[in-house]
């Protein structure tokens, strides 16, 4: 399922197995998927089909950079 489009609030099976994986082995990880659903419910549109594009791609590298801050 494109991570864009998905607004479930549960762990998909691919980042349940992502974060068990870190988890267990002491390794800090970064789901990027609730930051695009917040910024979706406040207005923000993405294009879900296919590859991102700009602003998808803006949005991930803000959210990655205020992580690492």
């Amino acid at each position: 399922m494109d991570e864009l489009a998905n607004h479930d609030k549960a762990l998909t099976r691919e980042e349940h197995f992502f974060s068990a994986y870190c988890e267990g082995r002491g390794v800090s990880y970064l789901l990027r998927r609730p930051a695009f659903n917040e910024a979706q419910t406040h207005g923000t549109g993405y294009n879900t089909q296919g590859h991102w594009l700009a602003p998808a791609h803006h949005h991930a590298a803000t959210v990655i950079r205020d992580y690492l801050e």
